[in-house]
């Protein structure tokens, strides 16, 4: 994050500019594949089947996720009709559902929506409707049943570093 939402460093919400992952792929010598930037929401669990499936390495179809390829063959897909996106920490939770994204904060066992943008006409997520307008009520049922289906308790690790790992830490912007 760069300052978009007032916040500068890794890991620390749930907005486009830290959740969108570029997909970047050469695909293996001797294919016929398109190139160029494609617009379907994806999902990172679908990222492993993508690769095994390209390079021809069985992998377990029970996994979550499908493969891409199709996609970086040229063909669309549908997009998932509702993705699900959690802080490390656990206490901002993002669900898209269609063109609205909302996001919600925790506190033990409340869950409170404090954020709703329509990314189709906001792509930044610099518009926050919630004041306004409240949201679509079946995009909004649409994220309580996906946060109470995918919501995961974070175990936070209290790793010890020495004092140079925690400088190159540090200078990469994930301690202060």
């Amino acid at each position: 994050a760069f300052l978009q939402h007032g916040v500068l460093g890794h890991n620390t919400n749930v907005y486009r500019e830290m959740v969108q992952v570029p997909f970047v792929f050469v695909p293996p010598a001797g294919t016929n594949w398109e190139w160029g930037t494609r617009d379907e929401v994806v999902e990172l669990v679908d990222l492993y089947p993508t690769l095994a499936e390209a390079f021809g390495l069985e992998y377990n179809n029970g996994l979550d996720g499908t493969s891409l390829l199709p996609v970086l063959q040229g063909a669309s897909v549908d997009s998932p009709e509702t993705v699900y996106t959690q802080s490390r920490t656990g206490d901002l939770i993002a669900v898209r559902h269609g063109a609205t994204k909302m996001i919600f904060t925790t506190g033990g066992a409340e869950v409170e929506l404090i954020e709703w943008y329509d990314v189709e006409l906001d792509r930044a997520e610099q518009q926050n409707l919630l004041p306004t307008t409240p949201p679509p009520a079946p995009a909004l049922e649409f994220a309580r049943a996906a946060i109470a289906r995918n919501y995961i308790e974070p175990e936070l690790d209290t790793a010890q570093f020495d004092p140079e790992q925690e400088d190159q830490l540090r200078a990469l912007g994930y301690v202060e």
